[in-house]
């Protein structure tokens, strides 16, 4: 757990080059932040199903900064009708996340370099752990807020 505490700790250096740091941490970040007791996924979801409990129909939900897909694997505790896509800097990460068969779409973009390219809409945008110190800039909002629908 010792090298994982140094790749935290390099994650919120902002001079680091994130898709770097999280291709060499992927094998081990999903161990390391259960070792935490790290409930952000789960208590993001928690709040989420509050409003898609007064949904009708499919709703489009985009995780940003899916990492290894800890908010799909709690959402994907619950039966709404959803459609599932991540966003992810980090090549490896998306390979587990890709391996749990929970995303329907996994993007490997780096908003702060990219703009997202696909012509798609989203009911509800979340995230958990990504706004951080060092980690993703708050003008990347602007850029998620272009993908909502006009009431997401």
């Amino acid at each position: 757990m010792e090298d994982c505490e140094n790749l935290h700790k390099k994650s919120m250096d902002k001079n680091v080059d994130k898709r770097d740091v999280y291709n060499i941490w992927a094998k081990t970040y999903d161990k390391y932040v259960k070792s935490l007791n790290y409930t952000g996924p789960k208590e993001i979801v928690e709040k989420l199903v509050k409003y898609l409990e007064n949904t009708n129909g499919k709703q489009n939900i985009l995780d940003f900064g899916c990492g290894t897909g800890l908010i799909g694997e709690e959402l994907n505790n619950y039966s709404y009708d959803y459609v599932l896509d991540g966003i992810d800097v980090s090549e490896k990460m998306i390979e587990l996340a890709n391996a749990k068969r929970i995303y329907n779409n996994i993007y490997n973009i780096d908003l702060h370099k990219e703009d997202f390219q696909e012509e798609k809409k989203y009911n509800f945008i979340i995230s958990s752990g990504v706004f951080l110190e060092g980690h993703v800039n708050f003008n990347v909002i602007d850029k998620l807020h272009t993908l909502l629908e006009k009431d997401g």
